[in-house]
């Protein structure tokens, strides 16, 4: 029953040509890079690591801490709630245009984000996005994170559909809402 609730998203990230021939490392491996700074982490099943990132996945649970925050989310079909730091996270998720729909309360602060294959669009945490599509899992356009927008590329982990709705949403959001 669960293998369901991911189909679509599998479908989502072959439409963003995330398959890669030769790239093992993008098979696992989210990166984002821009003026302000970047961002390369290593997920599995298991959770997210890099010198940033530090997220466990059991059970529906994501625990550990991005950046210098604490971060402890419970995550089901259509739901994130939990907190990074001290501020709330109260998401919905759902998925459309091919992708995934994130909405609500993230750290603190309202935000909209779309994850499809065409762009990465909205706003997570304090960070907006105004990315388009490149083709093979990768996305180019403008990220703003409190000062003036900046040139920024996101480059998505193929391994990323195998993780629950919830679970992907919550991912995606942690990691593009990191300054």
């Amino acid at each position: 029953m669960r293998a369901r609730t991911w189909m679509p998203f599998v479908t989502t990230l072959a439409a963003l040509g995330c398959a890669h021939a030769g790239a093992g490392s993008q098979q696992n491996t989210f990166d984002l890079a821009s003026n302000g700074g970047g961002l390369t982490v290593t997920c599995d099943m298991n959770g997210c690591s890099g010198p940033e990132v530090q997220l466990a996945v059991r059970a529906g649970e994501l625990r550990g801490r991005v950046g210098q925050q604490a971060v402890a989310v419970q995550t089901s079909p259509g739901k994130i709630e939990g907190s990074i730091g001290q501020e709330p996270v109260q998401l919905t998720v759902r998925e459309e245009n091919g992708g995934l729909a994130i909405n609500g309360m993230f750290a603190g602060q309202l935000g909209q984000l779309s994850v499809n294959p065409l762009e990465i669009q909205g706003r997570i945490g304090r960070c907006s996005y105004d990315l388009q599509s490149e083709g093979e899992g990768a996305y180019s356009g403008q990220r703003s994170c409190g000062r003036s927008p900046e040139p920024t590329t996101v480059h998505l982990p193929l391994n990323l559909k195998d993780q629950p709705q919830g679970q992907r949403a919550a991912l995606l959001a942690l990691l593009l809402a990191s300054r």
